[in-house]
């Protein structure tokens, strides 16, 4: 039985995510139950969504001209994206605020087993949004960067149905009232359903060939990483796997699944940059043993595989490429999807 799935109180926090009540109250979002899931509720979609698209996708294809014209090869297929707002699943929790505007692919193109626990009706439009933009990129020989957070915490009664892919507690427990968990990497089916949610994306959008991920922070996280905000934890099955294994087999199953497509991937993972106060995510000699097992393209904390060069990433707006955003390494300085107060934690 895996060591994270028993249950576990926190403490519950006194204050909540402003920005995440108001944009619940202003979209009339309902707030599911506890023993609900979004399979057992009416699709609910937010006022004005298809005129927003719309909108959406005309500005889009301005952005695309503009970096065509600038010389870019790549653009960002995931910001602006809608927000989750179905993940926010129990009642007064805070906490879903810090990772529903971050897109997991999982969600979005979603697998069969995972299609009983996501708000459908936001799958499919937020996917066409993403094949959408994908035309546009495709009329301007761009090519797409995907960020976001991984792996990325999935709903508890997904795990309930599917204990042994259950894996590291990655919530911040000094801000919400319920544990969350990400799926462990180190097994094979988790690993089949990333290939699987990423062969329905390239049907559709072969464009995407480039991406980036935050770990440890916004509740997502490897199993057994000290970095973790609950504290070191996971899938006990799996505790004495290398961490270099664990790491280096997640990001080349992107390049597995992309096989199928002819298609060449990069990938790029990096840590929380941990303060005064936290515990880094990879020891310089564990960072060391993962870039090692990488091939060139892939990188993690900026060190690409496998002799540790500097990761150069991609000529994409915003720093997409390599992981930034456009105000690196301003602290504390949000970036927000237009019309939804997000940030880390």
């Amino acid at each position: 039985m895996p060591s994270s799935t028993a249950p576990l109180r926190v403490r519950p926090h006194r204050r909540f995510k402003a920005a995440s009540l108001l944009a619940l109250a202003c979209l009339g979002v309902p707030v599911l139950l506890p023993a609900q899931t979004p399979a057992t509720m009416a699709p609910t979609e937010p006022p004005g969504a298809a005129a927003r698209d719309d909108a959406s996708l005309v500005a889009y294809d301005q952005e695309a001209a503009a970096a065509k014209a600038r010389g870019l090869t790549h653009l960002s297929v995931t910001t602006g994206l809608p927000p989750a707002l179905w993940e926010f699943d129990a009642p007064g929790d805070p906490y879903p605020a810090w990772y529903v505007a971050q897109q997991s692919i999982l969600k979005i193109f979603t697998p069969k087993e995972l299609q009983p626990y996501v708000d459908l009706a936001w799958a499919r439009r937020t996917a066409h949004l993403v094949e959408e933009r994908c035309k546009i990129l495709r009329k301007y020989g761009l090519k797409g960067h995907w960020n976001s957070d991984e792996p990325q915490q999935l709903p508890e009664a997904f795990f309930r149905a599917y204990p042994q892919l259950r894996g590291p507690r990655v919530d911040q427990p000094n801000r919400s009232r319920v544990p969350r968990f990400a799926p462990s990497v180190d097994e094979p089916e988790t690993l089949r359903l990333y290939r699987d949610a990423l062969k329905t994306m390239w049907s559709t959008c072969p464009e995407i060939d480039s991406f980036s991920f935050l770990t440890s922070d916004s509740g997502s996280g490897f199993d057994w990483v000290p970095g973790l905000y609950p504290g070191i934890n996971g899938n006990s099955k799996w505790k004495d796997r290398p961490m270099e294994e664990r790491v280096a087999g997640f990001m080349k199953n992107f390049q597995a699944a992309a096989d199928q497509f002819n298609l060449k991937v990069s990938v790029s993972i990096n840590p929380i940059g941990p303060r005064q106060w936290m515990t880094p995510s990879f020891s310089p000699e564990v960072l060391q043993a993962i870039v090692k097992l990488l091939p060139p393209g892939m990188a993690v904390s900026g060190r690409e595989g496998p002799d540790g060069r500097p990761f150069a990433g991609n000529r994409g707006l915003g720093g997409t490429g390599g992981g930034s955003g456009p105000f690196y390494p301003v602290v504390g300085l949000p970036v927000a999807p237009a019309g939804f107060g997000g940030g880390r934690g």
